[in-house]
């Protein structure tokens, strides 16, 4: 895995109204979201509603992609540590710009949060996963690899 990560002190991120922050998992179709990922990715280490509900009450920071009023996209920030993690968008919607919206759309919350900078951690096989996290302005470390 490759680390990135910006400084939000010169960011100009903005938030699109497309994607929101959701604190509640009963809206926008959330659990058949988690369901159509599965459908797609079958990734063994997916998160589900349960462990939503958990990041949810420590305190993480979720936002959805709902450009018809169901989610297709989301990722989370874990407040804790300032990590950007799980950004997903439906197959359907990629390739419109969305994975970098969500980047510079939790830039923003990060700042509300009063984070001064915030990181990810990106595969070494996810080009595109590559490209669009130094397309939304952040920086690899060093080389730093995990």
């Amino acid at each position: 895995m490759i680390k990135y990560e910006i400084y939000l002190n010169n960011t100009n991120s903005i938030l699109f109204n497309e994607i929101v922050e959701l604190t509640d998992l009963t809206k926008f179709y959330f659990k058949e979201a988690i369901d159509d990922f599965n459908r797609e990715i079958r990734w063994d280490g997916m998160w589900d509603y349960s462990e939503a509900l958990v990041r949810l009450k420590s305190g993480w920071k979720l936002l959805v992609f709902v450009p018809d009023n169901k989610v297709r996209g989301w990722c989370w920030l874990d407040v804790s540590y300032g990590e950007f993690l799980n950004l997903w968008i439906n197959s359907n919607w990629r390739n419109m710009g969305w994975g970098n919206k969500m980047y510079l759309s939790m830039e923003v919350i990060a700042k509300q949060i009063g984070l001064d900078y915030i990181h990810c951690f990106v595969d070494d096989w996810n080009i595109i996963g590559q490209k669009t996290v130094k397309k939304a302005g952040w920086y690899e470390v060093n080389g730093e690899k995990c």
